[in-house]
């Protein structure tokens, strides 16, 4: 058994006993149970800079050797044609200047009495 310093998701710095044969996994569990964290935080492990799956086991350290254990961030790439669809619906626009509506790209006039059915229109900007 070894002891080793653990980085939790909180900040703190726990000890915690390990052996040869202990997994990333079970290290994770064992630090978010020390600290009170639901088990079902997925998270990750980081020894010496690399990250080490949740089956892997931990390499041979030292006594005193720092581990981090980090919040796994989920998300993804949108698909292509949901990126023009969703353009198309929410970016791709014109506003009245009088009224300020939201009128479709091919407006000539506005659709609102308020502003008399102004042909005084500007595309929409672009979000940064």
């Amino acid at each position: 058994m070894v002891q080793i310093l653990c980085r939790t998701l909180t900040g703190r710095t726990v000890t915690l006993d390990v052996d040869a044969l202990t997994t990333a996994g079970s290290v994770c569990q064992a630090s978010n149970a020390k600290e009170g964290i639901c088990s079902k935080v997925d998270c990750r492990v980081l020894v010496k800079g690399k990250q080490l799956a949740a089956d892997d086991v931990l390499p041979q350290l030292a006594a005193g050797a720092e581990v981090s254990v980090l919040a796994r961030g989920r998300g993804g790439v949108i698909e292509p044609s949901l990126v023009v669809l969703a353009k198309k619906y929410n970016c791709e626009k014109k506003v009245c200047r009088i009224c300020y509506a939201r009128l479709p790209l091919r407006a000539t006039n506005c659709r609102k009495k308020k502003c008399g059915h102004t042909n005084q229109l500007r595309l929409k900007k672009k979000l940064k």
